[in-house]
């Protein structure tokens, strides 16, 4: 007869194999999510002055196309960088909006 410890022990090693599964699953999830943000860059911000010597940035595409510009001219660098982490923040939860429907 099975004692009450062996059961224990017999369902302790099959929840021990269950959780080291799952570890290995979210193991692989990470190590793809490492990988996607790996991935190389499709695009670069261009910092540049315009003609009244204000600060300006593009977005170009990898093949220079522009995609998306600055708009206005900031009086420091500083501004015109911070302006482009804005757009970084903003860009990465976008939502469309349809208003063709």
């Amino acid at each position: 007869m099975t004692s009450f410890r062996d059961k224990l022990e017999a369902a302790a090693g099959k929840v021990g194999e269950k959780v080291k599964e799952a570890a290995e699953k979210v193991g692989q999830e990470v190590n793809k999510a490492s990988e996607a943000l790996k991935q190389e860059p499709t695009g670069e911000f261009e910092v540049y002055q315009d003609a009244k010597g204000e600060f300006r940035w593009r977005l170009q595409d990898t093949n220079n196309k522009i995609i998306a510009d600055s708009g206005e001219g900031y009086t420091t660098k500083a501004g015109c960088l911070a302006g482009i982490e804005d757009v970084k923040a903003a860009v990465r939860y976008a939502t469309i909006n349809d208003k063709t429907e």
